[in-house]
């Protein structure tokens, strides 16, 4: 689905540089980036939020941290 690269050059530039520091070494990193946004790139979910996804859910973040905790709930929804 092109819509997962990004919907506009923005999203496209964020998912691409988050893509970078992505690995089980920064989920702490991934949870900052999130901030209270909805998705890694904003409003609209791409193809490194099925990444982050997988790598919250292999590694088993803290569990105490409710953003993450709607986040994956947000991408299970999907």
């Amino acid at each position: 689905m092109p819509k997962l690269l990004g919907r506009n050059a923005v999203e496209l530039g964020l998912a691409e540089m988050i893509s970078i520091v992505h690995d089980s070494q920064n989920l702490e990193r991934l949870a900052e980036i999130l901030g209270s946004k909805d998705f890694l790139t904003g409003p609209n979910p791409t193809f490194i939020d099925f990444f982050a996804y997988e790598s919250f859910t292999t590694n088993k973040t803290d569990e105490t941290n409710e953003r993450v905790k709607r986040y994956l709930e947000r991408i299970e929804s999907l």
